[in-house]
């Protein structure tokens, strides 16, 4: 039963664009990546559903939402317009029909979300050994596509189900093998700092939508990806688009 849902939920994400899903327990995240910010001094647990092993799921996605996201935009021009933020609720909407008729329930937790709500994407993906946290770049580092990744939600399944029970068959994607992840591309630390001092010395009051400073952050960006990565590389307008939000660029 579990094993089929997580092939049905993985099914229905990919047509979406949402191709990386990574399985992992919920306890792990509230165990491990609760320590507070500068912003919250304590960050709020994930659900459990009073279970003692909380299956949940980490979407992300790689270059391949780009034209999914796209073709949704031009086949609903008015709604994309009128929304503040069209790829977030493209990615709800994708996440809310992937539970559609699943007889489970569920919560899920975006990207946007804040408060009570907060989820720390970037320390969940290295606990669970889905992507490194480069602390110099901010960004998480995959071991197959580098760099070229963003997190979109967190989906807390009402299933009790230990780790060792996970079916990774069902996802087409290997178990982790390193819990929380290693750092894939030391040899290039030197090189992302570079950029990271650049753009920190330009961008002192950085707003992502209001100035040019994001070159120095796709530099680093281009840093870290090894040759076998660069393939995962987003097109000119999808990284335009993900530090502007200019919805010009989604008219094709």
């Amino acid at each position: 039963m579990v094993e089929a849902l997580l092939a049905k939920i993985n099914s229905s994400l990919l047509t979406r664009g949402l191709d990386l899903v990574s399985p992992f327990i919920v306890q792990t995240y509230n165990a491990y990546c609760l320590e507070g910010t500068s912003h919250m001094p304590t960050l709020p647990p994930l659900a459990t559903f009073n279970r003692p092993s909380t299956l949940a799921l980490l979407i992300a996605n790689t270059k391949e939402l780009w034209p999914k996201f796209v073709a949704h935009a031009n086949s609903h021009r008015k709604e994309v317009e009128a929304s503040d933020n069209p790829l977030d609720d493209y990615v709800a909407t994708a996440v809310h029909e992937a539970m559609k008729d699943s007889n489970t329930a569920y919560e899920a937790r975006f990207t946007y979300d804040t408060d009570s709500k907060f989820v720390h994407f970037q320390r969940l993906g290295h606990h669970i050994g889905f992507a490194f946290l480069d602390q110099t770049m901010f960004l998480s580092v995959h071991d197959e596509v580098g760099p070229w990744l963003a997190y979109r939600a967190v989906l807390v399944l009402d299933i009790d189900c230990p780790a060792e029970d996970i079916a990774w068959s069902a996802i087409g994607k290997p178990k982790p093998t390193a819990l929380p992840a290693v750092n894939p591309i030391p040899e290039l630390h030197e090189k992302v700092k570079e950029h990271m001092d650049q753009f920190f010395a330009a961008a002192k009051e950085y707003s992502n939508r209001c100035h040019e400073n994001h070159k120095f952050l796709i530099s680093a960006r281009d840093a870290a990806t090894t040759d076998r990565a660069r393939k995962f590389r987003y097109s000119e307008n999808q990284i335009r688009y993900h530090y502007t939000k200019d919805k010009s660029l989604l008219w094709v």
